[in-house]
């Protein structure tokens, strides 16, 4: 899997450097501030996202952005923002190496994960670090809601550092409810995207993330 999915890279014109940040090897510097972590998987998620970093970075003047995704035309959508304090890597593989390599260089303060399915690997070690997680726009397929449900010792355990969970639809809060995840809570599905919604939900939404990050800054300072 590590292998082809940096040969993938490598194929669509992305550096031997670059295509390893997969394996969780950075190649840019960890900045001081708080450290807000976006993961968004695909183009789409990178341009749904980049909205609501603009609004992190212009009401929270200390905020340090870290967005990662997974494929070469994500990176493309990310390059088009131009932000001096948003940095772009690719995500770390799901596996112990890749992820831990990944949060001991970039030691974020919150996770975020953007319409992702609940990856086992990176909850757990973002708990196992005291990195607390924050999902948005959630939707959890019925096969994949099963699946957690047939195990809820191991669900209730892999999402413990979830502190936050913004459902797209009912379904989605309904299915993270019953495997045990209680704060999930429905959201309007054009915070992200929609810029007639900056003043009305996505503002506060950068706000409460970045409330939720500096907490852990100050917390680890301690």
């Amino acid at each position: 899997m590590a292998r082809a999915s940096v040969n993938a890279l490598r194929r669509a014109g992305v550096s031997v450097d670059r295509a390893h940040e997969r394996l969780g090897h950075a190649t840019a510097d960890r900045r001081a501030g708080p450290m807000i972590w976006i993961y968004a998987a695909d183009e789409d998620e990178v341009t749904s996202v980049l909205p609501l970093i603009t609004d992190i970075t212009r009401t929270h003047p200390d905020a340090m952005l870290l967005l990662t995704s997974n494929t070469a035309a994500a990176a493309q959508a990310a390059a088009g923002q131009s932000n001096a304090r948003a940095v772009h890597q690719f995500s770390p593989l799901e596996g112990t190496g890749p992820i831990d390599r990944f949060l001991r260089h970039w030691r974020p303060d919150l996770c975020v994960l953007v319409n992702s399915d609940l990856w086992p690997n990176l909850l757990d070690r973002c708990a196992h670090a005291g990195v607390p997680v924050a999902l948005l726009d959630v939707h959890l397929a019925d096969a994949s809601a099963q699946g957690w449900k047939r195990f809820p010792t191991t669900a209730s355990y892999v999402l413990r550092g979830i502190i936050m969970a913004e459902c797209r639809d009912m379904a989605s809060r309904n299915h993270l409810r019953d495997i045990g995840l209680e704060l999930a809570r429905m959201s309007d599905p054009k915070t992200l995207s929609d810029p007639q919604m900056q003043g009305k939900t996505r503002r506060p939404l950068a706000t409460r993330l970045f409330a939720l990050a500096n907490d852990h800054a100050v917390d680890v300072m301690r």
